[in-house]
């Protein structure tokens, strides 16, 4: 009974954190004529987010086979799972747009394959 509850439990995280990285991937576009006025970019400035964002994630599908011999499935959540954070709390209280950008690419390590 304890494993399922465990298996349960791994599931409704893995979705949730799932459902957390596509609502920040996608919501970020609506925010840039706001970002691009906080920071006074331009926009093609301001896309670097997105792109950098994407960019990480791509890297981080590439190495997964590499990640999953080397580390333990519960080993690439938890880390994962804290860099998202870290990356979430670095891009709120981002003081100049390089921080930002600093934190958006934290945030992309979300996508490790076991998520």
């Amino acid at each position: 009974m304890k494993k399922q509850t465990e298996n349960t439990l791994a599931v409704l995280a893995t979705a949730f954190m799932s459902f957390v990285g596509i609502l920040t991937e996608t919501s970020l576009n609506v925010t840039f004529p706001a970002m691009m006025k906080q920071f006074n970019v331009s926009l093609d400035t301001i896309q670097w987010t997105t792109t950098g964002y994407l960019l990480m994630i791509a890297i981080i599908m590439i190495s997964s086979s590499y990640q999953n011999e080397r580390f333990t499935a519960k080993q690439l959540f938890v880390t994962a799972a804290i860099a998202f954070m870290v990356g979430s709390i670095i891009s709120a209280f981002a003081l100049n747009f390089y921080i930002l950008l600093l934190g958006r690419l934290r945030c992309g390590s979300l996508y490790t394959n076991d998520v």
